[in-house]
């Protein structure tokens, strides 16, 4: 099984490493097993995928690839030349025992919408161009999969602050967001009077540098800091 995950994992390298990537790859849309069986002949992990499928049938490995394909599309979007020194650069570096492919291969399987596998794809536009590190784009990974499609939607609304509690707690869990209990300003109490006139505190929520970045990677703005 772990052989087949580093192969799958190499695979993904490889295909993300490709020159035309997005030329190939990027008008795909409503497509047939046929045809991403030519598509695949220039893109191994698809060819790698459709045989699966061609001989399984199978309809988990059909939105995988689903996944897949959408992942290859936003990521082809970055310059060649970053793609291929990003992988190089993991490759080469020994801290990482799971190298980009193998992990963002573990990663969309794991999704239950194929947004995510773009939205996974875009950290790694910000990768690529050295935005932010290995190391934080497996950690947006572990966010963006436990929570729904939704609830990353809300967490780039401008009143993000007015979500509901379980949502802000779901943010609070992953480190995105914090809260801290202050003394109240006379604002405060002007404000607050009518529910509450005896308020002996307020709470104050902020995104934290995690929640910045993966606020600014969902809506492709500049990241605050590297991290």
């Amino acid at each position: 099984m772990e052989q087949s995950l580093n192969i799958v994992g190499e695979t993904l390298e490889t295909s993300v490493a490709k020159e035309d990537l997005l030329e190939i790859v990027g008008e795909l849309s409503d497509y047939t097993i046929e045809q991403l069986m030519n598509v695949g002949e220039n893109i191994p992990i698809i060819s790698h995928l459709v045989k699966g499928i061609k001989a399984t049938q199978a309809i988990r490995d059909a939105i995988f690839l689903e996944k897949v394909v959408v992942f290859l599309q936003t990521i082809g979007k970055t310059p060649n030349d970053k793609r291929q020194q990003m992988i190089a650069k993991i490759q080469s570096d020994e801290k990482y025992r799971t190298k980009f492919g193998k992990f963002s291969i573990k990663a969309l399987d794991r999704y239950d919408d194929e947004q995510k596998a773009k939205y996974l794809a875009m950290a790694a536009q910000y990768l690529a161009r050295e935005e932010i590190t290995f190391d934080f784009y497996q950690r947006f990974s572990h966010i963006i999969d436990s929570l729904t499609v939704a609830d990353l939607e809300s967490l780039t609304d401008k009143t993000f602050l007015n979500f509901g509690r379980n949502t802000f707690y779901a943010f609070e869990s992953l480190g995105l967001i914090s809260i801290t209990l202050k003394l109240p300003t006379e604002s405060d109490r002007k404000l607050a009077w009518k529910q509450d006139p005896n308020i002996i505190q307020v709470s104050h929520r902020r995104l934290t540098d995690w929640g910045d970045t993966v606020k600014s990677i969902l809506l492709s703005l500049p990241v605050p800091g590297k991290i």
